[in-house]
């Protein structure tokens, strides 16, 4: 921008002084299309607007630049080198963020990142992606009694718990409910016995009878063999009673 300055004494005197010829310059500047770029160019008092622009700058017009606008960095994941795109940015992926990225098989799930397993329905590509669960067609299926894992709340695979049947000889256990008419022992399911109270085997009542001895009077039998008394009643019900 040129200044121009006039030299003023206490004794007037008649200076002669050069102005610029706005008029040329506000053409000059249409010219070059700088009276409607959006700056503040050389030699305008306000954006696109004073005396080279031939146009007076009304009030609440910008007098400064106006601050360029952020452009985002990103739109789409595959825009970014880590496969995340959040809010235009470029970001690290997380477990959380709501989108299928890292090695996910599904969104937040699943992969070799350190991801939760995912539920029944969820996109899978192998058993690891899934709850506990087979990956059958891509799909995590339903946990089941007969999946050959060890889930839902059995003590051993398919076996224990409220959902699946009674877990047989030597299979884990939590009580004796879990085992196969068999005592539940230091969490193992024991072999049936003569003595665990609990009328198992061939026992034909609570630890007599069959391979076990012989039964008392009024316990239930199959043969005479399995009473004390020789005397298996079996018209009457199958007990054992006092021999006739």
């Amino acid at each position: 921008m040129q200044r121009y300055v006039c030299a003023c004494f206490a004794i007037v005197v008649s200076v002669g002084c050069s102005f610029p010829d706005y008029s040329v310059q506000a053409q000059d500047s249409e010219k070059t299309g700088t009276c409607s770029d959006g700056v503040l160019s050389e030699g305008e008092s306000g954006v696109d607007c004073g005396v080279v622009c031939g146009k007076t700058c009304e009030p609440g017009l910008p007098i400064t630049n106006p601050k360029p606008q952020s452009v985002p960095e990103c739109s789409r994941a595959d825009e970014c080198a880590t496969g995340y795109c959040a809010a235009g940015t470029c970001a690290t992926p997380t477990c959380a963020d709501g989108a299928k990225n890292q090695t996910e098989s599904d969104v937040d799930c699943g992969g070799q990142d350190g991801c939760p397993p995912c539920g029944t329905g969820k996109i899978c590509s192998a058993d690891v992606d899934c709850n506990t669960a087979r990956c059958t067609s891509g799909r995590c299926q339903p946990q089941s009694c007969s999946d050959g894992l060890r889930n839902q709340d059995e003590t051993d695979t398919d076996c224990g718990g409220q959902a699946c049947g009674p877990c047989a000889t030597m299979q884990h256990c939590a009580a004796d409910h879990d085992c196969d008419k068999a005592k539940c022992a230091q969490g193992t399911c024991e072999a049936p016995g003569c003595a665990d109270q609990i009328k198992n085997g061939d026992e034909t009542d609570v630890d007599c009878g069959g391979h076990c001895g012989a039964c008392a009077n009024f316990k239930r039998c199959s043969a005479n063999a399995d009473c004390q008394s020789h005397f298996c009643n079996l018209s009457g019900g199958g007990f054992c009673l006092a021999a006739k």
